[in-house]
């Protein structure tokens, strides 16, 4: 099983491997919230007629990146949490709801050649959002999906309502065999100061041998590719690769009035699952960015400054508790 604390809200590209991790057929066992049972691909099946929550608590901390042809550095820190909900509509089908929070603190240092006249282009940022998702069985290999989010990024003082975007997806998944399974939909995004987003997707999950697995994962704000090994009965390593993106609202006082800031990343990461009780599952996770930018957008739409990143190191934990 999967569990994260990158992010715990539906930005765009969480609402991309999101969608395409839903396209399983319904989950029979353990409570997943949507974006956890979207990782959870290899137990995917049809649904126990009972309800179920489960909240996730998590923090990240990524440190200070220098820029590679300004002076100055970037870091942060991230607390998130998320409520998923799941509700059995029949044998069939379910449907899942996921309501999450998050606040970031971006720590800028000497940053003034990023953003000319401010010492930080931009100060903490909050993440808001809701997503239902309604997938059916069709029979014992096909199934079907389609959902929808709305999700508010914003530093501290922006207009709500400019802080908003909206998604909507659908796919189907089929299930090749008991060791493989592979699902195609597509996403449709706003993106705020950019164009609509149109996209494929395309997942899968192989089991390749008895205790192993490997497949796209969703870790809230991104996608990537994930290998999963269950090492004892309580305990599971997983290693992963992928690429994270944000994007927010900034406020009417800053380096860009009412303009967007930008954070783009690709990371890898070791991330070790501990189940300290039957309900209750901690997250210990080090990871490297091996690329990241940063991008400052004006109201219109604007480029201002673009910068990549050098190489940095994060680290975070999570608790997961199902009811």
């Amino acid at each position: 099983m999967m569990t994260t604390a990158r992010r715990f809200t539906l930005s765009a590209a969480t609402l991309i491997a999101s969608a395409a991790a839903f396209a399983q057929p319904p989950a029979q066992d353990a409570a997943e919230s949507p974006d956890r049972a979207a990782g959870d691909i290899a137990e995917v099946q049809r649904p126990a007629l009972q309800n179920r929550a489960e909240v996730t608590f998590g923090t990240t901390h990524t440190f200070g990146a220098g820029f590679k042809d300004l002076d100055g550095e970037v870091g942060s820190t991230t607390a998130a949490a998320n409520l998923g909900l799941i509700f059995p509509l029949d044998e069939r089908s379910r449907l899942n709801v996921s309501l999450g929070a998050e606040e970031t603190w971006y720590h800028f240092e000497d940053a003034a050649a990023f953003a000319p006249g401010f010492d930080e282009p931009w100060d903490n940022v909050s993440r808001l959002s809701i997503s239902a998702l309604y997938s059916r069985a069709i029979d014992e290999t096909w199934s079907w999906f389609a959902g929808g989010s709305v999700t508010s990024a914003g530093e501290h003082g922006a207009e709500f309502e400019d802080t908003l975007t909206f998604g909507g997806f659908g796919g189907v998944n089929y299930k090749v065999n008991d060791k493989l399974e592979v699902g195609a939909g597509a996403v449709v995004l706003t993106r705020l100061e950019d164009t609509m987003l149109v996209l494929p997707v395309v997942t899968f999950t192989w089991r390749f041998a008895d205790g192993w697995s490997a497949g796209t994962e969703t870790g809230t704000d991104g996608l990537g590719i994930e290998v999963k090994h269950q090492w004892r009965e309580n305990f599971a390593y997983r290693m992963r690769a992928g690429w994270d993106s944000n994007s927010f609202r900034l406020d009417d006082e800053g380096a860009a009035p009412e303009g967007v800031g930008r954070d783009q990343r690709l990371p890898i990461e070791l991330a070790i699952d501990w189940d300290a009780a039957p309900q209750i599952t901690v997250t210990a996770r080090i990871g490297a960015i091996l690329w990241g930018r940063y991008e400052l957008v004006d109201a219109a739409g604007n480029d201002i400054t673009e910068e990549d990143t050098d190489p940095t190191a994060y680290f975070g934990a999570a608790a997961r508790f199902r009811f």
